[in-house]
């Protein structure tokens, strides 16, 4: 299966749009990890998801940003799907959702404690019977890898991510909210990705087949 990954839109949905029209030929699958609402202009989030579902025409599943409103992502829509705190089975994978973000200095609208992240993940995955062809999906990376680090150096990713991907060792963990840290890793067989902003035009293209997993960087 070949995906589009994105994260950080940012109300830059013409970006998007000509991200996805450049590769929807490709695709199966769009998995975006949160933040689609401008910084001066949270409250748009709900229209903008609405306007995002008119032109998707394969399935996006998504979790809120921490600057997203969470409840803007619960309104049923056609194509895109909150997924944040749920499990969801696609083809030969299974997509685990969890958004907002640990704790910043900044205050934004959905920030969780670490307890609350293994509460979302932990119920999710309850019913996940294999994890060798699971995904994770969240906005906020995970501890100490090379897609959380911020300009001053610091690993901020959330602690627990890590431990669950350390501890149940899905195929894949697709992230953002760490601007700066657009990178592909690895936590042992976990491929970690953070495609950078796509208000910027970052994306990555993610192969995911027999032979295991494949990322692009790419950018417009």
């Amino acid at each position: 299966m070949r995906i589009l990954a994105v994260s950080d839109i940012h109300g830059a949905l013409d970006r998007f749009r000509e991200i996805y029209l450049r590769v929807r030929k490709d695709i199966e699958l769009v998995l975006f990890a949160g933040d689609i609402a401008p910084y001066r202009g949270i409250y748009q989030t709900s229209k903008l998801l609405d306007e995002l579902d008119t032109f998707i025409d394969v399935p996006l599943l998504c979790v809120p940003g921490n600057m997203d409103p969470p409840e803007h992502y619960e309104k049923p829509r056609e194509k895109v799907i909150n997924i944040h705190g749920k499990a969801i089975a696609i083809n030969n994978l299974v997509v685990i959702g969890v958004g907002g973000s640990p704790p910043t200095p900044f205050g934004t609208v959905f920030e969780l404690e670490e307890k609350a992240i293994e509460e979302l993940l932990s119920g999710a995955a309850a019913n996940v019977a294999s994890f060798d062809n699971a995904i994770v999906l969240s906005h906020s990376p995970p501890y100490a890898t090379k897609c959380d680090i911020v300009y001053m150096g610091q690993h901020v990713g959330s602690k627990t991510i890590r431990r669950f991907i350390e501890e149940r060792k899905p195929l894949l963990c697709v992230c953002g909210h760490i601007h700066e840290s657009r990178a592909v890793d690895r936590i042992d067989r976990t491929v970690i990705v953070n495609p950078g902003p796509c208000m910027k035009g970052f994306y990555a293209l993610i192969d995911v087949d027999k032979e295991g997993v494949n990322v692009e960087l790419l950018k417009l």
